[in-house]
């Protein structure tokens, strides 16, 4: 019998509100869809049958039997599950415990074609401590796309957590993550799906998951164990029917943590890195020294923040990049020590480069910058940096406490600079005290 995850609620109750749409399948033991049963406006409950309890300090597996409000049986999978410990107020009386390493998955009869997109989980909790909640999510059992991750903090009333999916996928895993005396008291846990059959967007290909936008797919996750990455350049969907990799999608997640991703290859495809794509925790230690940009136009907020080994060769091309995002190479330590951009217009959003390591940053000359508040602010190692004729404004604190800035180059002329508007702190606490133009120098 194949089996099919929903999710859940523990404690006593699971409730599952649905939203009205054209049908739910249902699908029988020969794998047909003979019925296509209308689910107007409707709760249904999963009561649970028996204590989700494996034993203090086991590891083993366990499962037990939920009913639907239609009498149906749905199968809960649960590991490292126990009673909870009362706090002061004894809030958890009655709550089932997730200890570090704990999940929960739902797997439903094959009599439950799914249970269709869910689009939210909501759950209420009370901490032991503090830990990460993770939702793992995907299409097919057992496997996940990517997760979303929360922090969590003591708290002795429970509080609700959200957990807004992409895609609307059918199959989660809750997991819980802490020190060994971290735990988390469970209460209910109640999601909303569309109560229609979602089809997998997504696309697995060299352990990448891939997901398809329009007429092209972006790099979600991986799931391998390789950490010398090679993007793969197209989906084949079938006979002379093939879309390109485009972009490294928000919040690209390894599956054994960014921080630990060696080299990026990327495709000559790939034109954009998305939001928080290999950014890695302040706490953590980044091993990325490599990643190609040679065709990459646009980088997204906190894209590489705090890659703090990022570059391996003298110069790290970014001569197509147009938009760096706020933030994106903040806290980066560049050994690549150099970068020169080339493409028509520029846009460096506020903070792109703030406390990131880097000897060089040049423009075109033909180039059009337009830069923001603090976009090289606190770049301490900076000593060159080479700007185009054609700038917005110098606005405030754009090179704050650049403090080995004494190489400050302008393609125009004196005159030229002197147009340019500029914030009353644009160069506060900078080594800058002279601009080297066309035609001669500005004293600052």
């Amino acid at each position: 019998m194949k089996e099919k995850l929903v999710m859940f609620l523990v404690s006593a109750v699971c409730v599952i509100s649905c939203v009205t749409v054209t049908g739910l399948a249902i699908k029988n033991s020969t794998g047909d869809h003979p019925a296509i049963i209308k689910a107007e406006d409707k709760t249904y409950t999963l009561t649970i049958n028996s204590s989700l309890y494996t034993g203090a300090g086991t590891s083993g597996v366990g499962y037990t039997t939920a009913k639907t409000t239609s009498g149906t049986d749905i199968k809960i999978k649960y590991n490292k599950l126990s009673p909870f410990e009362a706090f002061d107020k004894g809030v958890q009386s009655g709550f089932n415990t997730m200890s570090n390493g704990s999940y929960i998955e739902i797997l439903s009869n094959e009599d439950i074609h799914g249970l269709g997109g869910v689009r939210n989980i909501q759950f209420n909790s009370t901490i032991k401590s503090s830990g990460d909640l993770k939702v793992s999510y995907g299409w097919e059992e057992g496997i996940y796309v990517s997760y979303i991750e929360k922090d969590v903090a003591y708290t002795q009333d429970p509080q609700s957590y959200n957990f807004s999916l992409p895609d609307n996928p059918s199959y989660i895993k809750i997991e819980f993550n802490g020190s060994a005396s971290d735990k988390m008291g469970l209460g209910s846990i109640a999601f909303t799906y569309s109560c229609e059959e979602i089809d997998n967007p997504y696309a697995l290909v060299n352990d990448f998951y891939l997901r398809k936008v329009s007429d092209h797919y972006e790099v979600v996750s991986y799931v391998g164990s390789e950490t010398n990455l090679v993007v793969p350049r197209k989906v084949v969907l079938g006979e002379n029917n093939e879309l390109p990799v485009t972009g490294i999608a928000d919040g690209f997640k390894a599956a054994y943590g960014n921080e630990n991703i060696v080299s990026v290859e990327l495709p000559d495809t790939v034109t954009k890195i998305g939001t928080e794509a290999f950014m890695c925790d302040s706490s953590d230690d980044s091993k990325l020294t490599f990643i190609n940009l040679d065709n990459v136009t646009y980088i997204s907020d906190d894209a590489f923040l705090n890659c703090d080994s990022l570059g391996e060769s003298k110069t790290l091309n970014v001569g197509k990049v147009s938009f760096v995002g706020e933030f994106a190479f903040s806290g980066t330590y560049l050994a690549s020590r150099q970068l020169i951009f080339s493409a028509s217009a520029v846009e460096i959003k506020s903070a792109a480069f703030w406390n990131s390591q880097i000897d060089t940053i040049s423009f075109s000359p033909e180039t059009n910058l337009t830069l923001h508040t603090q976009s090289f602010s606190r770049a301490s190692s900076l000593t060159s940096l080479v700007l185009p004729v054609v700038i917005n404004e110098l606005p405030r604190f754009v090179l704050e406490k650049t403090t080995l800035l004494t190489d400050l180059r302008y393609a125009g002329t004196v005159e030229q600079f002197n147009a340019i508007s500029k914030g009353s702190t644009w160069r506060k606490e900078s080594a800058a005290t002279v601009a080297h133009c066309s035609d001669g120098d500005v004293n600052l």
